[in-house]
Formats: C-alpha cells, sequence, structure tokens
C-alpha cells in the first residue's frame, strides 16, 4: 500500500453547510488545491451539493482556469490575482469576479464595465484600500459593477476587541463609498463561528475539518486521513542510534521503520517530538528525525509485524489523530499537513 490518502468529500460538504449558518449564502474558499484536498473534485461536489453556495474561491487565475476547464460554472473570485492587461481578457471570457485591491487594478476595471469586488484594509494591512484612499476610491467606482465589498479579519480566532475595531472601520468604509446596499463578504471560518452575521462568509479552513477556537461548540468532522505501513521492523539496545543526527535510545525497545517522510508531507518538525501515530494495537511515538522517505516510530512491546497499517492523521478504524495537535508538535499550522498533501499516496475520495 505504501501512503494511502482519503478524503471525504462528505464531510467537506457537512462543514460547509454547518459554517454557512441555516444555508446562508456563503463562499467556498478552495484555492491551493483545495487546501490540498483537490480544488477540482471539490468544486464539483460541492456544485453538485452545496445550494447554499454564493460562489468558489480561488487565489490565482490558473487555478480558475482549471476549474473552468472542468465544466465548473459557479462564480468564481480570484482572491489575491493582480488584474493587469496581460490577464483581463481570460478574466472576462472565463466570467470570472476578480477584486481590486489597489488603484492600479481599479482604474483598469472601471473603464472596462464589468463586475467587480471591492476590498478594504482594516487593519491587517495586506491587500485591500485603507481609509486615506476612499475619497480617490469613489470618484472612480459605479456601484452597479460592484459585485460585493470584502475585507479579511487577521486575528478572529484570538481577539475580539481588534476584530470588532475592524468591523467598525468596514462599516465606516463602505458608508463612507456609498456602498451599504451592496452584499458584502466579511467572515472568515473563525468569524463564521462566531456568528459574525448578516455577510456572506468565505468558509476556507473551517470546511476542512479545522476549528481554530478552542472550547467552540462546533464539531466539524475531518476531511482527510493519511495512511501508511510499516515497512521494517528492529530490535535496538540502549545506547544505539537511530536516523540522522544519532538520537539516542533510552532503552532496550522495538522500532518500526514506516513509509512516510518529509517529502510525504510528513512535517520534519515533527522530529523527536511527542508526535504519534496509530495502530491496529495502539499508539505509536516518532524517534529521532523524519526522513524524506521513512520515519521511525517506537513500537515497544505492540506486537505489530511488518506490513501492518498506521494511521498519521485523520481519522480510521484505529481511532483519530487530530491534524491541528499534529500541527502544534511540528510548531506549524494544519494548513500545511494538507497543502503539502502526499503527492506519492494512492488517493481516494469518498462521496
Amino acid at each position: 500500500m505504501n501512503q494511502r490518502l482519503t478524503i471525504n468529500l462528505k464531510n467537506i460538504m457537512y462543514n460547509f453547510k454547518l459554517l454557512a449558518h441555516d444555508n446562508q449564502k456563503a463562499i467556498a474558499v478552495i484555492k491551493a488545491d483545495g487546501y490540498g484536498h483537490g480544488a477540482v473534485e471539490v468544486a464539483k461536489y460541492l456544485e453538485v451539493n452545496g445550494k447554499s453556495i454564493k460562489a468558489l474561491a480561488v487565489a490565482r487565475l490558473d487555478e480558475a482556469l482549471v476549474l473552468r476547464s472542468y465544466g465548473i460554472e459557479s462564480d468564481i473570485i480570484l482572491l489575491s490575482e493582480l488584474v493587469c492587461e496581460e490577464n483581463i481578457e481570460k478574466i472576462i471570457s472565463h466570467k470570472l469576479i476578480p477584486i481590486a485591491f489597489n488603484l492600479f487594478s481599479l482604474k483598469l476595471l472601471t473603464r472596462l464595465n464589468i463586475e467587480y469586488i471591492i476590498k478594504l484594509d482594516t487593519g491587517m494591512n495586506r491587500l485591500g484600500f485603507k481609509f486615506e484612499q476612499i475619497d480617490e476610491i469613489k470618484k472612480l467606482i459605479d456601484k452597479k459593477y460592484i459585485y460585493m465589498t470584502m475585507t479579511h479579519l487577521s486575528v478572529a480566532e484570538s481577539d475580539t476587541n481588534f476584530t470588532s475595531d475592524q468591523l467598525a472601520l468596514f462599516d465606516r468604509l463602505v458608508e463612507l463609498l456609498d456602498l451599504k446596499d451592496i452584499d458584502k463578504s466579511i467572515s472568515n471560518s473563525a468569524a463564521s463561528i462566531r456568528k459574525i452575521d448578516n455577510n456572506i462568509s468565505r468558509i476556507g479552513i473551517g470546511m476542512y475539518g479545522v476549528n481554530q477556537i478552542q472550547n467552540s461548540s462546533f464539531k466539524l468532522k475531518q476531511t482527510m486521513t493519511l495512511e501508511s505501513e510499516i515497512v521494517d521492523i528492529k530490535k535496538v539496545k540502549k545506547g544505539e542510534f537511530v536516523s540522522y543526527g544519532n538520537t539516542v535510545i533510552q532503552k532496550d525497545t522495538k522500532i518500526a521503520i514506516v513509509s512516510i517522510g518529509y517529502a510525504d508531507g510528513y512535517n520534519r518538525n515533527l522530529s523527536n517530538t511527542k508526535a504519534y501515530a496509530l495502530t491496529r494495537s495502539g499508539k505509536i511515538h516518532i524517534l529521532g528525525k523524519v526522513c524524506m522517505d521513512l520515519t521511525i516510530f517506537d513500537i515497544k512491546d505492540l506486537g505489530l509485524d511488518i506490513g501492518d497499517k498506521v494511521l498519521l492523521f485523520g481519522e480510521n478504524k484505529f481511532g483519530k489523530v487530530d491534524v491541528e495537535k499534529l500541527s502544534n508538535y511540528a510548531n506549524t499550522i494544519s494548513y500545511e499537513f494538507f497543502t503539502n498533501r502526499s503527492k506519492r499516496a494512492k488517493i481516494r475520495y469518498i462521496k
């Protein structure tokens, strides 16, 4: 078997509907190949089953063109593509929704009389127009061509005060632009969980089963499961070494060499941490440094055999390895485990 990646489209749909409260219209974010889940497969499934989808959202033009080539008909928003003379014809011909986040793009879009989104910067200082640009923007725009207004919340999962300030600034900017009657998109997954109402949420990481808000009543379902197998088992003695860098064995034990490594998206920062995997006999812990193709686990006296399956993250009959906890061990975020998914794994979709 080696690696197998199982992606549960039903659970993605479940999470989307849960976060799009009571079938409220929402945007499904499928950038970065659907956060590693397969943008085409996710888009097809959502388009058929997701009645509350306002639009799909990707980061780049090329991502949108792939979706159109597979027959995806939904509105597609380009979240961070710079609109310019070189790409505007493709944007128009493929009926994509661009975002104006600087004057360079806005001046081009307003000459063409096509639908676009106005993005406002409310404190993240990434993309979007700032307060001091409002007068100039107002002179350029015609509201009949504005698909919606948008901002991005930077700490919705952790700082309610700063988030409240962002919301207040957004409302003020929209009022100054006289766009209060236009659709608006403010909430990301965390804000949607916190039920910031009266806007069209952009649901990204939450759709893929990650709840960034601790102690939330939202019970999201796992969407990606990575499994592999034991390719060898050895007895090692106290004082011997394992893997690169010679991690010292602290006591006599058994180790399993598992066919997974950082080339498969199994983060090297998991080396010598408390990170674990699950087997038919229970929990096993990483021992030594994660290699490119292989990782060593301490299996003690669990009675495992060569060829036994190993659950690295996700959920199967062995139980559940939470990708959020795993990412904490690696000092990173769950997004990396998804988007750096195993390129050598056999992929199975559950519909």
